[in-house]
């Protein structure tokens, strides 16, 4: 048997395989999936697809809510708000564990710099810092 191929009697005491030895199934096996990419786009789906679904669903409602002068400022404050949450989320996990001298700072300026100034594409500075790291690591034997 393979993928999808699982032959399962649902029952009172639960999910049972039926092949005669009458184990209980853990609910993950019933998804179980062949190849580890089909796996990976079934979990991509599962874990963008609601948002996605909720942004588009909920974007004329609020445009129509961005139109009223009463609620435009509801908004702002909403959208500050969010940007408070994602600053706090940049310093603690990521600032806090990735920037550890002098030249993680300049590192870190430097790619600020190229995004603000310059216009060089994310992808572009995300390369580039990638390589100063790779550069960084090899110099310091890591």
């Amino acid at each position: 048997m393979h993928g999808l191929e699982i032959p399962l009697e649902f029952s009172r005491k639960g999910i049972q395989r039926n092949d005669g030895v009458g184990k209980e199934v853990v609910a993950g096996a019933i998804a179980a999936v062949s190849t580890p990419t089909a796996g990976a786009l079934i979990a991509l789906v599962a874990i963008f697809l609601p948002g996605l679904l909720l942004a588009v669903a909920g974007s004329s409602l609020w445009t129509a809510l961005a139109q009223r002068t009463r609620l435009r400022a509801g908004i702002t404050g909403v959208n500050a708000a969010v940007v408070g949450i994602l600053a706090a989320a940049l310093y603690d996990p990521v600032w806090t564990s990735a920037v550890h001298d002098t030249a993680d700072i300049a590192v870190a300026a430097v790619a600020l710099l190229l995004l603000m100034t310059q216009r060089v594409p994310p992808l572009v500075v995300v390369a580039l810092c990638t390589a100063l790291g790779i550069l960084r690591g090899a110099s310091a034997g890591v």
